[in-house]
C-alpha cells in the first residue's frame, strides 16, 4: 500500500485527507472517525491491521484491488498481474491498454485492431523478435567491440553504431507494417 500511495504522489497526510473526503470513506458512510497519518503508517508498516471499513476507499483512491493491498499479487489488480505474467508488458503499458479498451471511439477501436494485427501477423512479430534479440546480443558484446554485419547492406558496424542500425531496421519494419495496416482498412 505504501508503494502505491507514494506512486500517486501523496504524503501520508494528504492521502488521509483524500481518503477522509472520498465518497467510499467510512467517515461519510457510517460516521467513523477520520483516518490519521499515524494509523496509516501502522497499516503500511504492518504493525496494525488495516480496518476493513477503509478498504473500498483505499482501493478506489489507489486504483487497485484488495489483492494488491494484501500482497497477493504485485500488479495493482489481478488482471494486470495475469497479463504481466503472460506478456511481459509493464504495468503502465497494461493500464494504458485497459484505458484504451474502455473507450468507445473510432480511434480506440482502430488502435485495438492495430495491436491485435501486430500480435497475430506472421511476419511482423518474428522480425521484431529477431531484431530485439540482435540488439540484446549487441549490448552484451559491446564491451569487446566486435564487428556486426548490418543485414541491410553487409556493412560492418561496431558497438552503438550496430545497435542504432538495428533500431533503424525495427523502426522501418514498424512503419512498413503500419502502412499496410492502414491501407487495408480504407
Amino acid at each position: 500500500m505504501q508503494k502505491a500511495r507514494k506512486d500517486t504522489g501523496y504524503s501520508r497526510e494528504k492521502f488521509c485527507e483524500v481518503l477522509n473526503k472520498h465518497e467510499a470513506s467510512p467517515v461519510l458512510s457510517c460516521g467513523a472517525k477520520a483516518l490519521q497519518p499515524d494509523t496509516l503508517k501502522q497499516w503500511e508498516l504492518g504493525t496494525n491491521a488495516i480496518n476493513i471499513l477503509w478498504l473500498p476507499a483505499v482501493c478506489k483512491v489507489l486504483n487497485c484491488d484488495t489483492g494488491y493491498i494484501f500482497g497477493e499479487h504485485e500488479g495493482k489488480t489481478g488482471i494486470i498481474s495475469d497479463v504481466q505474467k503472460e506478456t511481459g508488458l509493464s504495468e503502465k503499458a497494461i493500464e494504458e491498454l485497459l484505458k484504451l479498451n474502455r473507450l468507445d471511439s473510432y480511434y480506440s477501436r482502430t488502435i485495438q485492431e492495430l495491436l491485435s494485427a501486430m500480435l497475430t501477423d506472421s511476419t511482423f512479430l518474428p522480425e521484431m523478435y529477431r531484431s530485439f534479440v540482435e540488439m540484446w546480443n549487441m549490448k552484451q558484446k559491446s564491451s569487446n567491440n566486435s564487428p556486426v554485419v548490418d543485414g541491410e547492406g553487409g556493412i560492418y558496424l561496431f558497438g552503438n553504431d550496430a545497435i542504432d542500425a538495428i533500431m533503424f531496421h525495427v523502426q522501418k519494419e514498424i512503419v512498413r507494417f503500419l502502412g499496410e495496416f492502414f491501407l487495408s482498412i480504407e
